[in-house]
């Protein structure tokens, strides 16, 4: 929670300061010039590659917890594959 909670918060300000200067976000007359803010492709690649590690995180702590469990394997396996079909 605490790594989904700070990369909000990395997020806000990296989408509150995208442009610069800030008040260029809706100022047209600014906005005419493409160096002054950060690319929309850019911004969306860069959220996309900074939310892999943190999805896998997600995906991994429940199959970390039921390799832990004292059940038969064959049913620890399949309560494994059930938790990582959220990876879909």
């Amino acid at each position: 929670m605490g790594v989904c909670a700070c990369w909000c918060i990395i997020a806000f300000f990296v989408i509150i300061f995208e442009c610069h200067p800030v008040h260029a976000m809706w100022d047209y007359e600014t906005l005419r010039d493409k160096n002054v803010c950060i690319p929309e492709g850019t911004m969306i690649a860069g959220f996309g590659i900074a939310e892999i590690p943190i999805d896998i995180m997600i995906l991994a702590h429940p199959v970390v917890m039921v390799h832990n469990l004292q059940m038969p394997a064959l049913k620890r396996a399949s309560l494994m594959g059930v938790f990582l079909l959220g990876g879909l």
